[in-house]
């Protein structure tokens, strides 16, 4: 049986941030449920490239970033028309709550989902682009596709 490591997080991702300035993207096995379900916890891998501080976060794309000393990855939910902008973060699989940072704490952009039989869904692709403006913001209607979708996935 192979031996398992545990590493800090901060540690881990650091290390993360190193390799993507270093190679330009990286490959990271999603963990949790806050992004069910276009991700599933320890199943599907996510491709991220690095941003630079010139690039322009969107909404609707999936971004890694900083928020109160930990790393998420989460969409960006809204942008805020002030100076300087503030970018507003919400987990696909959550029904409520939201993170906030400015633009020196987003790290890293989804670049496509690879699932465990190594099919990739690029998120450039219009199947990824219709299925992401097709989920539901409306707390009833995400709670029932959640509880669908999580029964079903179980």
């Amino acid at each position: 049986m192979p031996k398992e490591i545990t590493i800090p997080n901060n540690d881990f991702f650091e290390a993360l941030l190193d390799e993507l300035r270093e190679a330009g993207s990286v490959v990271l096995k999603v963990k949790g449920f806050s992004m069910f379900p276009f991700f599933r916890n320890e199943k599907d891998c996510a491709v991220l490239a690095k941003i630079g501080p010139m690039d322009k976060v969107e909404v609707g794309k999936v971004y890694l970033f900083r928020y109160r000393g930990r790393y998420i990855f989460h969409r960006c939910k809204r942008i805020s028309k002030g100076s300087p902008e503030m970018y507003f973060f919400k987990g696909d699989g959550n029904l409520e709550g939201e993170e906030c940072c400015g633009r020196e704490d987003v790290l890293a952009v989804l670049v496509k989902r690879i699932s465990p039989s190594a099919k990739e869904w690029a998120c450039d692709s219009f199947s990824w682009k219709l299925s992401s403006a097709l989920w539901p913001d409306n707390y009833l209607f995400r709670r029932l596709f959640l509880g669908v979708l999580r029964r079903i996935y179980k």
